[in-house]
């Protein structure tokens, strides 16, 4: 029986008050949150199965310390970049469609 392989894939997520689409190849799941010394991104490691035909999209987005985040969204991670802590929230499926934007 041969075993599928798996790599670690990097995805960077603007820090711009916006929701960003990455397409994760399946199955994949996030590993890790940090900000590698920029101040207007942030990485997202995940784990994911190369060459693999199902893309999944994944909406990620950063919020500040204080800032609202969307009721439907779940907590990734969080990571220092300076004198800032941000933390990246996924965007999960809603009721009003394929994502839960409207609040």
């Amino acid at each position: 029986m041969s075993q599928t392989s798996r790599s670690v894939w990097k995805y960077e997520v603007p820090v711009d008050d916006e929701w960003h689409e990455v397409l994760i190849p399946s199955p994949g799941r996030v590993l890790h949150v940090d900000s590698q010394g920029a101040r207007t991104t942030v990485a997202v490691w995940a784990e994911v199965t190369p060459g693999s035909a199902e893309l999944i999209p994944q909406r990620f987005r950063v919020f500040g310390t204080g800032q609202p985040i969307p009721a439907r969204s779940s907590y990734v991670g969080s990571t220092l970049a300076g004198p800032f802590v941000w933390h990246v929230y996924e965007e999960t499926p809603g009721l009003f469609g394929k994502y839960g934007d409207q609040e």
